[in-house]
């Protein structure tokens, strides 16, 4: 049985609203649900910065061929002026799990070793 909040009527465990005043139930926390919110292996670290997007999307791609996940936050962000007049303050980040940094720093450093055909 669990009390409501708002009247204090008891109702039963599986409502979804109390039968006194209607108030809604919070639905109780999916503990399997905040596990990939606490592992810090989990976590997003910063592998690269970027002056533009298609640069951290080439990187991503790459990433990606590789198996490992990774996100650009920005990517999304208006860049109307970037290839004009780049700002030092605008910078587009490529993300990866804590747990593939190192992996995608040795797939970083290949990248970068070889020179540009």
């Amino acid at each position: 049985m669990k009390n409501c909040s708002y009247c204090g009527r008891e109702n039963e465990d599986a409502a979804v609203y109390c039968v006194e005043c209607a108030t809604e139930f919070q639905p109780s926390p999916d503990p399997a649900a905040d596990a990939g919110l606490t592992d810090p292996a989990l976590s997003l670290v910063i592998l690269a910065t970027f002056r533009n997007v298609v640069d951290a999307g080439m990187l991503k791609m790459r990433l990606k061929a590789e198996g490992i996940e990774a996100c650009i936050p920005e990517e999304l962000t208006p860049q109307i002026f970037w290839y004009a007049v780049p700002s030092p303050l605008e910078r587009v980040t490529v993300r990866v799990a804590a747990k593939d940094f190192e992996a995608a720093k040795v797939i970083l450093a290949e990248d970068t070793s070889q020179p540009p055909s």
